[in-house]
């Protein structure tokens, strides 16, 4: 069962980057960890690009803050019968790959 999400704000500044329009220096994403009852932890992120996406990190982070929680994890890898699906598709991809790699440890599997 899933008990916690936990979203930290990440800034990184890169080697210029550009095309046709914009040039991007900096990037910032929000890397989210998901919290087992059993202390079992995975991580995902939600990073939009501005200029592509009509996303903000700030509607990431409001997403991710209406996750539901508890949250009871699937015991096949169907994930998508009981993923909780969020607003902004780059939450819901940080909650995702945060709760596949929790699932991944806790099973075994790569």
């Amino acid at each position: 069962m899933i008990e916690r999400i936990d979203v930290a704000a990440v800034r990184v500044e890169i080697p210029t980057v550009r095309n046709a329009i914009r040039h991007w220096d900096v990037r910032e994403a929000l890397l989210v960890t998901v919290q087992s009852d059993d202390g079992g932890r995975g991580q995902g992120e939600a990073s939009p690009l501005p200029g592509f996406s009509h996303e903000t990190l700030d509607a990431a982070r409001a997403a991710l803050a209406s996750a539901p929680l508890p949250w009871a994890a699937p015991t096949t890898e169907r994930f998508e019968e009981t993923f909780p699906r969020l607003a902004v598709p780059s939450a819901s991809f940080a909650m995702e790959t945060a709760f596949r790699d929790w699932w991944s440890v806790a099973h075994g599997k790569p």
